[in-house]
């Protein structure tokens, strides 16, 4: 038993001489360069889980800056955008025990002292899911006035409020709301400089352009509350890059039209004519599958490119019920009502000469002909059957120039 007890008490003191030693070699007046006597002053004792004031009633106030270096836009996330800005962030504030006579150290006004050494202000990202330090440790520049000035290299990660209406062409607006998640406005106080953020370094994005940014700061003056909490925000505007998108879009935009709008100037009877439009529709079908792959699948509003292609595709099968339509009439027999003639006589005056002939390729006449035979009907209901092709191509026409218009408004309310 005691020499359990024996052993057992050289370790202690072995451990308390080991810590005398330690702390003489902290604190002590050790033979070694200014800069080192310096560090080992300031940090004697020092604690560095304490606000660095000597009067508990004393705020330390802290200007923050963004140096910002780039950002990313993404959708990561089931239900909203999230942007991840990369950055410096200036951090200034004055340590009170971070004081020296610069003529005992051989003229030293500024040495540098790593930030896990140091007391440093807590500050988090309020609207986002994580916001952390690219280094666990950074060096800190520490003046004989007690101004201490970290500049660490920060990846914070905030959501953004996503607007797609206007997709390819759209803009979106992000923010990151700064605080202390532990201290109030009179322990720590966040204060903006006057250049809250710089763009030197800022590298573009390929896919985003930055429009601007602007830094806000809150006071965190609140009802029922005596104390205040401050919060900064940081907001960014971004575009998207377009010159890709846009010719992967407008152009099979208008080709689908002129296809469209061909097949209205194709012989009503012709059996290409149909086959043209069932092409059309399935493209339709196809260039809308491949927006919803490149628009996010969330948000309030719907993007008007979308709204462009299923309009299209809407316009694009009732183009087809018209022309099933009219290859029917063409071939149609019976006993021609009399506002047939009143409807088909409007061809004959001189607007009407100009509209219902020039917009296809084939006058009324080869459209007879290639009617007669389609139909099985004998030469006796010519005449009949001529009114009902007449009657057709009054429709082609109408219904072209209602589609060109339609299109028309489309792509201007859509599309540019």
């Amino acid at each position: 038993m005691w020499n359990t007890l024996n052993v057992s008490f050289v370790l202690l003191l072995g451990l308390y001489l080991m810590s005398n030693v330690a702390t003489a070699e902290e604190c002590g007046d050790v033979d070694s360069s200014f800069e080192i006597s310096l560090q080992k002053k300031l940090l004697c004792k020092y604690d560095s889980t304490n606000r660095p004031v000597k009067n508990h009633n004393t705020a330390v106030n802290v200007t923050i800056r963004m140096l910002l270096r780039g950002l990313r836009y993404s959708a990561a996330w089931a239900h909203s955008e999230v942007i991840n800005i990369e950055s410096w962030m200036s951090l200034k504030w004055i340590d009170e025990y971070m004081t020296w006579n610069p003529d005992e150290f051989g003229g030293l006004t500024t040495v540098l002292i790593q930030s896990s050494r140091l007391w440093t202000p807590d500050f988090s990202v309020f609207n986002g899911p994580k916001g952390k330090a690219a280094a666990f440790s950074y060096p800190c520049q520490v003046t004989n006035k007690g101004l201490v000035t970290c500049i660490p290299q920060l990846s914070y990660t905030g959501f953004c409020s996503m607007n797609y209406k206007n997709w390819p062409y759209d803009r979106q607006n992000c923010s990151l709301l700064f605080g202390s998640w532990m201290h109030k406005g009179e322990q720590v106080n966040y204060t903006m400089s006057k250049e809250p953020i710089s763009l030197v370094d800022y590298r573009a994005n390929k896919y985003w352009k930055l429009i601007s940014v602007n830094a806000t700061r809150n006071p965190g003056i609140y009802k029922n509350l005596n104390d205040t909490y401050p919060s900064f925000k940081f907001s960014f505007l971004i575009e998207r890059h377009t010159a890709v998108i846009v010719n992967t879009l407008i152009v099979p935009a208008l080709v689908m039209v002129s296809v469209t709008v061909i097949s209205l100037c194709l012989n009503i009877a012709s059996t290409e004519r149909f086959v043209l439009m069932l092409f059309n529709i399935a493209c339709h079908f196809f260039y809308m599958l491949f927006i919803k792959s490149e628009v996010p699948g969330n948000g309030d509003d719907l993007p008007d490119a979308m709204v462009y292609f299923r309009d299209s595709t809407i316009l694009s099968c009732i183009v087809l019920f018209h022309c099933i339509i009219l290859r029917n009439l063409v071939v149609y027999t019976k006993t021609v009502p009399v506002w047939v003639n009143r409807v088909t006589g409007l061809m004959n005056t001189g607007a009407g000469k100009i509209v219902f002939h020039e917009f296809d390729p084939a006058d009324s006449a080869t459209i007879v002909e290639d009617a007669e035979d389609l139909s099985s009907k004998n030469e006796n209901n010519t005449s009949i059957n001529r009114e009902w092709k007449r009657l057709a191509l009054f429709f082609n026409r109408i219904f072209f120039l209602v589609v060109v218009l339609t299109y028309f408004i489309l792509i201007l309310r859509y599309l540019l």
